[in-house]
């Protein structure tokens, strides 16, 4: 297993955990083609200023019918453009939804760590098109946590 990236001062915190860590960027991962049979992303996506360079170096990475396993906040229900009100059970989508750009102010942003590094909403349309367009195969989609609003959302694709 090898972590891998962008922030230097990220990396020498998971150094403290394993020694096979990389900087790299997503868009351009320093790994040949078909290095890996499995690719996993935790919680980044709203990171990446476009996820279809990240989905087009996973699918380079990996080997015949290596996997990419994706575990990312849930784009209907929880983002820079989205409320849940725990009290009455009830999700909102605000406008800006089908926006793009990373922003730093929302109503699902709060006063954390979001609100001082931003966030980059990705919409499920674009989420899954970009997945599809960079020759990934859907193979699995879960929605996960939360009692009447599902946080995560859990994807395995495969290289085609």
């Amino acid at each position: 297993m090898v972590g891998v990236d962008l922030s230097a001062d990220q990396l020498r915190l998971a150094r403290g955990r394993s020694t096979k860590v990389v900087q790299g960027d997503v868009g351009d991962l320093p790994f040949p083609s078909g290095t890996f049979q499995r690719a996993v992303s935790v919680l980044t996506l709203t990171d990446f200023d476009d996820v279809g360079p990240f989905f087009r170096e996973a699918h380079r990475v990996l080997g015949r019918a290596g996997r990419l396993i994706v575990l990312a906040t849930h784009p209907c229900f929880m983002g820079p453009f989205t409320s849940f009100d725990r009290d009455t059970g009830i999700a909102q989508i605000h406008p800006g939804y089908r926006g793009t750009a990373r922003v730093f102010e929302g109503p699902g942003l709060g006063d954390g760590i979001r609100s001082r590094v931003g966030a980059r909403h990705v919409p499920l349309a674009e989420l899954f098109n970009k997945l599809i367009a960079a020759g990934l195969r859907l193979e699995c989609v879960e929605e996960l946590d939360g009692d009447t609003v599902p946080w995560l959302i859990g994807i395995v694709a495969a290289k085609t």
